[in-house]
């Protein structure tokens, strides 16, 4: 077996294995580990070495032991052996340089700021934070915190590698090596700093950025505006699958309040009373008794029960492991 990693050489007497050592101790260095090497060898042999083998050899980096001995067996009494530990030290490198196979140059490609509402030509400037402008000092050039935005779709080399990159709301970082803050604005384009772009990406990740960038369209990202300028707590995106939760708390809550006039609820000692379970069962269709959309079906019945003139129906059919509905309105 033959990789660029790993070669694997096998022969009658052994079996060889080798591995990369530069890729290995940049694994190490990413991962912030040691390897430690374990060695133990013995050669069996036709007679006890004399005079007895007794060699050790140390350093702050590996112990051997090299020594014979008589096994006090009629054939093959003597042996030879090598027992000790070595450590692989990681790759000294600073973490940025980590992320690149190769050494590279920095480079700082311009990115589209803006368009020139005369030519409705691309306003575009560098990424450099060096050369652009703070609330310090104006270098005549863009702000640090200018907004550039790019097509979601410069994610997807990110969100295909989820052992390599962490996608978070507001963040994207890579096995620690490098992060950069991200937003999302009304139109769905991927909102980053300028500054931000030179700082945190290293060389080759700015090249895969470019190649998505947009004119800024849609606005900003308030909350992250809010954040990141204004310094307010902000809330951050909607989180759908939470907010269903909520609704379906809520809505189960509402159920056991008592009906006006009433002592009783919709749904009282946390089921479906007998009224409403037969009213659901009647709009489920079919005969079905079982009433298995228990909260959409519930939902009709308690409007059907609710003293309202119109009467407000449901029909249910299941599909795929769920349940799906139509409502209808009957004067």
């Amino acid at each position: 077996m033959t990789n660029e990693l790993v070669r694997a050489r096998r022969t009658d007497t052994e079996l060889s294995i080798e591995i990369a050592g530069t890729p290995l101790r940049r694994y190490l260095a990413v991962r912030s580990r040691l390897l430690v090497v374990q060695h133990d060898g013995i050669h069996r042999l036709d007679h006890v070495p004399e005079p007895t083998i007794d060699a050790v050899d140390s350093s702050d980096t590996r112990h051997f032991s090299f020594h014979s001995g008589d096994i006090r067996a009629s054939e093959h009494p003597g042996f030879v052996r090598l027992v000790g530990k070595q450590i692989v030290l990681p790759i000294d490198a600073a973490p940025v340089d980590l992320a690149r196979s190769y050494s590279s140059e920095r480079r700082f490609p311009a990115f589209t700021v803006a368009i020139d509402p005369g030519t409705g030509e691309r306003i575009t400037s560098t990424c450099d934070p060096a050369k652009l402008s703070t609330h310090a000092i104006d270098r005549g050039t863009p702000h640090y915190l200018t907004r550039v935005y790019f097509r979601r779709d410069v994610l997807k080399r990110y969100t295909s590698q989820p052992s390599r990159y962490r996608m978070e709301n507001d963040r994207l970082s890579c096995l620690g090596l490098w992060g950069i803050s991200i937003g999302t604005n009304p139109d769905g384009f991927i909102e980053v700093y300028l500054g931000d772009l030179g700082r945190d990406l290293p060389t080759e990740e700015r090249d895969h950025w470019l190649s998505f960038n947009v004119p800024p369209s849609g606005g900003r990202d308030e909350a992250r505006h809010d954040r990141d300028i204004l310094g307010r707590w902000a809330d951050g995106p909607p989180d759908p699958l939470s907010r269903l939760f909520a609704a379906r708390q809520h809505f189960s809550a509402t159920l056991r309040l008592p009906l006006p006039g009433t002592g009783s609820g919709w749904c009282p000692q946390g089921g479906i009373n007998r009224s409403v379970r037969k009213h659901a069962c009647v709009l489920a269709g079919r005969g079905r008794t079982d009433c298995r959309s228990g909260l959409l079906l519930c939902l009709c019945a308690v409007r059907a029960t609710s003293g309202d003139e119109k009467l407000y129906g449901c029909t249910s059919r299941q599909g795929s492991g769920s349940w799906c509905g139509s409502h209808h309105r009957w004067s």
